[in-house]
């Protein structure tokens, strides 16, 4: 079979689909759980950043997609009763996902003292409107906006293509910005971008995928200002002097593992402390494919306490020693 895609076909890539059903757990945890909607001013970020590029400031990029003036977030305060801790967690969900994908976690941070803002994207759960196109790099400008407007310490949780949204916001970033982000955590992420493309378009097994594949790519490039080869979280992410924890799964049909598994080897700190217990900073599971790790208890656990209580940990002539977050 072969299906010719004129320009608008391949544009039409950019807007995300809303699901087909509504999941369940998610709205339920909804239903259930206190939280606030915040709106998240973002409407300085276009002139900031394209100020930046005048100035040779950032590397790699034409300039500033089409963004709304705000987007929406759900805010989840610390438990009562619990010291509130100086971090802001912020939740960033894939493509054509939401802020609650992350119902798991937020309990759990809830209990640990931490404010969470579960991110909707542009076009995203309740951030409609505002731009006709969405994708990787507005996910990452907004993640920069968001993370400026904040002004705060934060840690970032990312899956599938927040990941990807985290890279470009480190590309994006002057100094400052750098420095709020302390710790990051990586599910189900995908190392070279341009990877993700080639495996989706492979799972409709078209005859002309090579030239559905360069057309994505031109267009990517018109909308949105950016390489897609360029965005690699090893260009950026893993050159952050942070403690950083990936997870990813070996059946992972969407961001295939062996592609991912390559920055284990690359990230500055291979394990990190909690407890005086010392794990690996690259944590295999199996049989949880994509999406199912959000849900799964062991990651959420691993994840909570890599947050709340992880120590970083330098490699040194007599092994790993602890230091100080």
């Amino acid at each position: 079979m072969t299906i010719e895609f004129e320009e608008k076909d391949i544009k039409d890539f950019f807007i995300p689909v809303p699901p087909k059903k509504v999941v369940t757990w998610e709205e339920e945890f909804k239903e259930s759980a206190k939280f606030n909607i915040k709106t998240i001013d973002i409407s300085m970020h276009s002139k900031i950043i394209n100020k930046r590029i005048k100035n040779n400031e950032v590397k790699n990029f034409e300039f500033v997609p089409e963004l709304p003036s705000s987007i929406k977030a759900l805010e989840f305060l610390p438990e009562e009763n619990v010291k509130e801790r100086e971090e802001i967690v912020l939740c960033c969900h894939g493509w054509e996902g939401r802020g609650l994908n992350f119902f798991k976690f937020i309990p759990k941070l809830q209990s640990k003292g931490f404010r969470v803002l579960a991110l909707d994207f542009p076009l995203h759960g309740e951030s409609q409107g505002g731009c006709k196109y969405s994708g990787c790099t507005v996910f990452g400008h907004t993640l920069n906006a968001v993370i400026r407007e904040l002004n705060q310490p934060v840690y970032v949780v990312a899956h599938s293509m927040g990941n990807g949204a985290f890279e470009v916001n480190c590309r994006l970033s002057n100094k400052k910005e750098k420095q709020l982000v302390k710790k990051y955590v990586g599910i189900a992420a995908m190392n070279k971008y341009y990877d993700a493309v080639v495996g989706h378009v492979k799972i409709f097994k078209l005859e002309n995928e090579k030239q559905i594949i360069k057309d994505y790519c031109e267009c990517k490039n018109e909308l949105f200002g950016i390489n897609v080869d360029d965005i690699a979280l090893e260009n950026d992410v893993i050159s952050l002097d942070i403690p950083i924890l990936f997870v990813h799964d070996r059946n992972d049909k969407e961001i295939p593992f062996e592609k991912t598994v390559l920055l284990k080897e690359k990230m500055k700190r291979k394990t990190y402390t909690v407890n005086g217990k010392v794990y690996p900073s690259f944590h295999e599971t199996e049989k949880l494919g994509h999406r199912r790790i959000l849900r799964d208890e062991n990651v959420v656990n691993i994840v909570v306490d890599f947050l709340s209580d992880g120590e970083k940990t330098k490699k040194g002539s007599q092994g790993y020693e602890r230091l100080p977050t």
